[in-house]
């Protein structure tokens, strides 16, 4: 099936959407989560105070960096478009990116 570009670009949309839906759903457990800790945490140190124990530490932890965007390895970018040679046996699919560049999937069946 080919998709026109118009497809293409609601396709993208759609799961463009989807993603940022889940991530404020995610968002909104672990603000959650973190105000149940620090409750939490609170209660053990009032519960530690009594019994002599030492507090837990209140240093907040660092949030975790964004995940680095998912791109293909540059062994699967050709540079030039116009010398691409297709090799019959290979039937990975091949894609052109936004930018033009085309790209072959290194995780498809058929390797």
């Amino acid at each position: 099936m080919t998709m026109s570009f118009q497809q293409w670009l609601q396709q993208g949309e759609v799961i463009y959407q989807n993603a940022m839906q889940e991530y404020h759903v995610l968002q909104t457990q672990m603000e959650e989560l973190e105000r149940r800790l620090a409750s939490k945490q609170t209660e053990l140190n009032q519960i530690s105070a009594i019994l002599n124990k030492p507090p837990l530490d209140t240093v907040r932890r660092v949030p975790a960096p964004p995940a680095p965007p998912t791109t293909p390895t540059p062994s699967a970018v050709v540079d030039e478009p116009d010398t691409l040679t297709l090799d019959p046996a290979n039937n990975d699919p091949i894609a052109r990116t936004p930018a033009g560049r085309i790209v072959r999937a290194p995780f498809a069946a058929g390797n």
